[in-house]
């Protein structure tokens, strides 16, 4: 059933394409802004236009150059306060922008709907799930996306392996024939560029719409299958069972996840390591760091450094009166890097630092519910590569320069020049 893309050629880069569309004002560093926000004040009030207004869900129409008004959160008790008091600060508010891509998906519910949706969805997910993806699918595709770099003695890591990983793990977690690959990562990653292009992300998500509602009628036709949609399609609740469109927006739900926070988080790690090879040595030396090594690089640079939530009521947080109403944004980039909670070494990556539970997947209701399989394509990517790939290190023919981590929202390297051996 493989369906080509009318508005793309064979010959577009995905990566290309998401690289340029998150790269439009790429700031270098955020963290000292983010101290000296931290050092002011636990909220600070910002301007914001009010088509970025709307995104967040609160603003009610006027002029898009109309300057309103919203609410940053930047330590991390306040912040984590807000993630989990979903009563006063919903999620709702994705609805004006990213339900219009995914549908009415988990992104944008809250309680009691929120339950419920995730208590259905959450089968997909089970602890023998996450053990059999990693057997059948995840090091196959990790090994064979660094056959071409192992046997080249190096390159660029980035865009063969952890930029096309999550999705080709996604792919095969939905059961999609090989053939369709390309076609399926183009459409997804157009969609997940909504902010940069809005009438070619609305392409996608209809594409992704029809592809997915192909497949289940096919898995509806001949049920009992392992793959996700079979078994999305099979979950019960309560007599409960999801329908067709609320499939599909879970589905549509999980590529932003694997375009995105997936992809960038492994290239993060990997980045930090490689600049500090004592620890990328500890870890060959003792792969029981791996779990902490894998969260602390998240706490250090998270691969999104900011969500958004609205206002229900009049609230007062960390000392600040904010409105129903407003746009609240937390900024886990400045919360993940508080000191108070983490110490004076909060701006540097260091994998023997005590566990301690960051903010990178959300918290609360909404805690990202693909948290186990992220960290296991992470995981199961380093263990690859410290296997087949020994002494790595930065190609030393290639400026530094070029393997900074970037982004003020959507952080991570553009590239990353290894060689081994």
């Amino acid at each position: 059933m493989h369906q080509d893309s009318s508005a793309v050629t064979d010959e577009d880069d995905p990566f290309a394409a998401f690289d340029l569309a998150v790269g439009v004002g790429k700031v270098q560093n955020p963290y000292p802004h983010f101290a000296q926000m931290r050092e002011q004040a636990a909220v600070h009030r910002v301007a914001l236009r009010a088509r970025e207004a709307v995104i967040g869900g609160a603003a009610k129409g006027g002029s898009p150059d109309a300057e309103l008004y919203g609410y940053t959160v930047v330590r991390y008790p306040e912040a984590l306060g807000v993630l989990r008091d979903d009563a006063t600060f919903s999620s709702a508010g994705y609805q004006a922008s990213m339900g219009v891509m995914l549908g009415h998906s988990i992104v944008s519910m809250d309680r009691p709907e929120h339950t419920h949706y995730r208590g259905l969805i959450q089968q997909a997910f089970s602890r023998g799930a996450m053990h059999r993806w990693e057997s059948e699918l995840v090091r196959e595709i990790v090994d064979r996306l660094l056959d071409p770099i192992v046997e080249a003695g190096g390159g660029d890591i980035v865009k063969a392996v952890t930029f096309p990983l999550p999705m080709q793990v996604i792919g095969g977690m939905f059961g999609l024939p090989d053939a369709d690959l390309n076609s399926f990562h183009r459409e997804a990653i157009a969609m997940v560029n909504m902010g940069h292009d809005w009438d070619r992300a609305l392409q996608g998500s209809r594409w992704l719409h029809d592809y997915f509602l192909q497949l289940i009628q096919q898995r509806r036709a001949e049920p009992g299958g392992g793959d996700i949609i079979s078994v999305l399609i099979a979950a019960e609740e309560d007599g409960q069972r999801l329908d067709d469109e609320e499939i599909i927006a879970f589905l549509r739900n999980m590529l932003p996840a694997a375009a995105d926070t997936t992809y960038r988080a492994t290239s993060n790690l990997l980045q930090g390591l490689l600049r500090r090879p004592e620890q990328l040595e500890a870890l060959r030396t003792d792969r029981s760091l791996i779990p902490k090594a894998i969260e602390e690089g998240l706490r250090w640079e998270s691969p999104i450094t900011a969500i958004a939530r609205t206002a229900t009521r009049d609230v007062e947080v960390g000392g600040t009166d904010i409105p129903a109403g407003s746009m609240v944004t937390v900024s886990i980039g400045a919360a993940n890097h508080d000191q108070e909670r983490w110490g004076p070494t909060a701006e540097d990556l260091d994998i023997r630092r005590p566990s301690m539970a960051h903010l990178s997947f959300a918290n609360g209701p909404h805690v990202c519910l693909g948290i186990q399989l992220a960290r296991m394509e992470s995981r199961v990517f380093l263990e690859r590569v410290l296997d087949r790939m020994p002494r790595l290190r930065m190609d030393p023919d290639v400026d530094p320069a070029r393997s900074e981590i970037s982004g003020l929202v959507f952080r991570s390297p553009a590239e990353l020049r290894v060689v081994f051996g």
